[in-house]
């Protein structure tokens, strides 16, 4: 598939001693391990001291509800009716209300932001 490639390094180096890559190879299969250890090591230590969820960690909110819920909020949709299928059968259906969410954003206001970052990306853009 990438002959070409191939085909321009042959054309355009020099070709390598055996002993040479060889070396080569091995030096770096031992930096390679050396830093996977390393990340190994990190990572053990860091669910040792209690910090295996970075989320939690450094005070990212996560939630928990339902996908469909989350991209309602996502979308900025107050209301929702979610059908769940399994197969070709309908195996559930709910309402999502995402009305106290919205309730303290102002419509106003997003529409002069939106107005304001295409004036920054315009300005930027010349």
């Amino acid at each position: 598939m990438f002959g070409f490639v191939r085909r321009f390094l042959r054309r355009n180096t020099k070709p390598i001693e055996h002993n040479v890559a060889y070396r080569w190879k091995r030096n770096l299969s031992l930096a390679y391990g050396f830093l996977a250890w390393n990340a190994f090591g990190f990572v053990c230590y860091q669910i040792y001291n209690g910090k295996a969820d970075w989320a939690k960690h450094h005070g990212v909110e996560t939630d928990n509800s339902r996908p469909a819920v989350q991209f309602s909020r996502m979308f900025g949709m107050e209301h929702a009716k979610v059908y769940s299928f399994s197969g070709l059968s309908l195996k559930d259906t709910y309402e999502v209300d995402n009305t106290k969410i919205f309730d303290h954003i102002d419509e106003n206001d997003l529409v002069t932001e939106v107005k304001v970052e295409q004036e920054n990306n315009v300005s930027l853009n010349e």
